[in-house]
Formats: structure tokens, C-alpha cells, sequence
């Protein structure tokens, strides 16, 4: 009507026995002040609307990702802490879902791991002991043809030189104490502890040691001339009185094998040389 724009609404007009007989017509007038603030109420009331829903949304995506990467935190804390020789613990999740066959899966790598441990361990366990086992018997074998040789070299001075024989008898006899004493003392810690001796600090005459270690060596090796250049005594350190006679023993019998090979390598180039 003119520059007014109203609402205007229609039904049927109906009579007692229902027909139409006309329409009525109803016209409803807003001012647009009024319009405005209805439409400004329903945008508020769908943004609140929006609001808790996103709100709540986000809320339930926390916890749903919290449930979710729980166990993964779980799988990576067990990752860093596993060790090949420790007890690695399990992770407990009782869900079939993807993450669940993730869990499985590393509980089932826990399990074998374990038992790949265990069989390193036992051969690991059973390669020290031959190794430990050849060396006690590598420890033991070196002075054992030297004192053969002495006590042989005792028989024969008593019977050949009766007049030497108290004097060799004392020195032969200390120097035979002190290797059985040795191997004593090895043996019984290899059947005790399966380890070396343990090392006990003394004031040693290192010199005498050497000195009877190479008159040992001496009888054993006679076609090797073994020359010893210095103090016959009197050279004092702080060192195991056991485990230095080994080392002598071990040097000398390493030196006297490496200088065998060396005498059996160069005949046998001479034989080739004279047979070419």
C-alpha cells in the first residue's frame, strides 16, 4: 500500500454445512525496527547454539584423541626403555581395533625378544667358559714341562753329581713350590668363582722371580740358549707374586713356540730351495 509492505494471510471462509463461500484475509504490519531485532534474536540463538556445539565437539575429540594416543604414548615410553638384557614389560590394551593389533604386535616382539635374549645369554654364558676353560688349561700346561724337566734334572744329579745335589735340590725345590703354588691357586679359583685371581699387592723381589722362571725354562728348553742380562735381586715393586710369575711363564713360553715356528719355517724353505 503506497511504499508500506505488510504480511497478509488467507484461509477458506466456510459455511455450517463446510462449503466456501468466500476467503478471509488477514494483513499483519511490522515495522522493520521490529524485524530486525527478531532476526537479530534468532542469529544470537543459533550462534549460542553453534558455540556449545563446537565447544562440546572439541571436547569429545580431546578425549576421544587422549584414549587414542594413550596407548601409543605407552608403546613409545616401552620402546625407549627396551633393553636386549633386561625384563621388558608388556602393554596392556584390551581393544581389537587397529591400534590394538599394534599393541599385540609389539607384545608378541616383547615375547620373542626375550626368548632370543635368553639363548644369547646361555651362549654367550657357555663361550666364556671355554674360553675361560682354555685359558686356565693354557695357564696351567705352560710351567708343567719345565717341572717335569726338573725334577728329571734332580734324579739325574743325584745320581751323577751327589755332591751338587743338596744345593740344586734347594733351589730346584723352591722354584717347583712356587708354580705348583701358582696353579694352586688358579685351579682353585676357576672351580670356586670361575674367574682370575684377584690381585693382591706386595713388595716382590721381581728380579728373583724372573731368575727362577728362566732357569725353569732353562732345563726345558736346552737346545734354545736363553740369556738373562741384569740383577740376579734386590729389584722390589708392589705386584701379585701369583700373577706375575704367570706372565713370565706366559712370555717365555710364547717366545720359545714363536721361535720354534720360526726354526721349522726356515728349514722347511731349505728344503724347497735345495729341492728346486
Amino acid at each position: 500500500i503506497g511504499n508500506l509492505t505488510y504480511l497478509a494471510t488467507y484461509t477458506d471462509l466456510l459455511n455450517g454445512d463446510f462449503l466456501q463461500i468466500g476467503f478471509i484475509s488477514i494483513p499483519q504490519y511490522f515495522s522493520q525496527t521490529e524485524i530486525n531485532a527478531k532476526l537479530d534474536q534468532f542469529s544470537g540463538t543459533v550462534v549460542q547454539i553453534y558455540l556449545i556445539v563446537m565447544i562440546l565437539s572439541v571436547i569429545l575429540i580431546l578425549i576421544a584423541g587422549r584414549r587414542i594416543a594413550e596407548p601409543l604414548h605407552q608403546l613409545e615410553n616401552k620402546m625407549k626403555l627396551m633393553r636386549l638384557d633386561g625384563k621388558n614389560e608388556k602393554v596392556e590394551y584390551k581393544s581389537k581395533d587397529e591400534i590394538g593389533q599394534l599393541v599385540e604386535q609389539y607384545n608378541r616382539t616383547v615375547e620373542e625378544l626375550e626368548k632370543n635374549t635368553q639363548l644369547l645369554l646361555a651362549s654367550e654364558r657357555e663361550t666364556t667358559w671355554r674360553t675361560m676353560a682354555r685359558q686356565v688349561a693354557h695357564e696351567i700346561n705352560n710351567p708343567l714341562t719345565p717341572m717335569k724337566l726338573t725334577l728329571q734334572q734332580l734324579q739325574r744329579t743325584k745320581d751323577i753329581n751327589p755332591e751338587q745335589f743338596d744345593k740344586y735340590f734347594v733351589k730346584a725345590t723352591q722354584t717347583l713350590i712356587e708354580q705348583i703354588n701358582n696353579l694352586s691357586r688358579i685351579a682353585g679359583t676357576f672351580s670356586e668363582i670361575a674367574r682370575m685371581p684377584e690381585i693382591k699387592f706386595t713388595a716382590i723381589d721381581i728380579a728373583k722371580k724372573l731368575v727362577s722362571v728362566i732357569h725353569l725354562f732353562k732345563l726345558d728348553e736346552e737346545h734354545i740358549r736363553i740369556i738373562y742380562d741384569g740383577p740376579q735381586s734386590d729389584v722390589i715393586i708392589d705386584c701379585d707374586a701369583e700373577q706375575i710369575v704367570q706372565v713370565f711363564n706366559n712370555i717365555l713360553k710364547n717366545a720359545t713356540q714363536a721361535f720354534k715356528r720360526g726354526a721349522e719355517s726356515k728349514t722347511a724353505k731349505n728344503k724347497t730351495a735345495k729341492g728346486t
